[in-house]
């Protein structure tokens, strides 16, 4: 049996798309369905039922996916043993919080492309929500969340931290220094935030709407360097996490306030669907993701 065309199963099984699989795979169409008839030949079994341009598996299929896993991974272990492993290639999709992937990737990749350069990574910024469905979709291989702790017994969490969030801006600003300042104080003010629904954005929206205030920003926007700019700038009030912000409160250019009443539990996770088949590329991805 070709492990090439277990391979090709597999990325079909997962996306449910023969063009999908071969633009992932790096070969045409016509390959990827060549691999699969041997793959059915040798067999003797159809894999997938292909009706009205969608791709399902058959029950063979289905009975097949964890196996080829199995071979897949033994395959893998064995290459290694014999010291004949093949560098980590191919692409690697990671569905992110905008603020994550810049504070991962500022650092960390320039270094991690000299030790895997044949390792492309996507990156696809959006929502919690919109990382979970394209996770559920198969349209991402990772996901890396800003926001609530999750549970799901369909998910591996490979890395799971709390993360301080802080009301910060710039050191002179009239309310920095003072020892207690109240979130509906804060309303009264210029504020600097996230969109709407975001995450910790959406959390700080509940925790002041249940005061009976709504949240009037002077400017929303997903980019953090922006914000950051502007209060270094004088302007306003932001709520951010504590990475975004570590070097201007190193250098002392912005300054957090003592927000007493808002203390929201955020979280940094890593998710990948249970029943995913954990590629060497992808192996290499999580590592890079949850090294300190």
């Amino acid at each position: 049996m070709d492990i090439k065309n277990l391979e090709s199963f597999r990325v079909v099984a997962e996306l449910r798309s023969f063009t999908r699989a071969a633009e992932l795979l790096g070969f045409t169409q016509s390959t990827v369905s060549f691999q699969i008839r041997q793959l059915e030949e040798e067999l003797s079994v159809q894999l997938f039922d292909r009706n009205n341009r969608t791709v399902t598996l058959t029950n063979e299929g289905r009975r097949l996916l964890p196996i080829a896993y199995n071979i897949l991974r033994l395959s893998a272990e064995a290459c290694h043993i014999a010291g004949s492993e093949e560098a980590p290639s191919g692409l690697v999709r990671l569905g992110i919080a905008e603020s994550l992937a810049d504070w991962q990737m500022r650092e960390k990749f320039s270094r991690f492309h000299a030790l895997y350069p044949d390792i492309r990574l996507q990156l696809i910024t959006g929502s919690t929500v919109d990382t979970f469905l394209r996770l559920q979709r198969n349209e991402v291989d990772l996901i890396y969340t800003l926001d609530r702790q999750t549970f799901d017994s369909k998910l591996v969490t490979a890395l799971e931290a709390p993360v301080n969030m802080c009301f910060v801006t710039r050191w002179d600003h009239p309310l920095a220094g003072r020892e207690r300042i109240s979130a509906l104080e804060l309303l009264d003010t210029d504020l600097l935030l996230t969109e709407e629904g975001m995450s910790y954005r959406a959390m700080l929206d509940e925790a002041l709407s249940s005061r009976g205030r709504r949240i009037g920003p002077l400017i929303e926007s997903g980019d953090t360097h922006l914000i950051c700019e502007l209060l270094r700038q004088g302007v306003g009030i932001s709520y951010l996490p504590d990475f975004v912000i570590e070097e201007d409160l190193r250098r002392g250019t912005l300054v957090t306030l003592n927000v007493q009443d808002i203390n929201l539990p955020i979280w940094r996770q890593l998710f990948y669907a249970r029943n995913k088949w954990v590629s060497p590329e992808m192996q290499q991805v999580i590592e890079l993701l949850t090294e300190d």
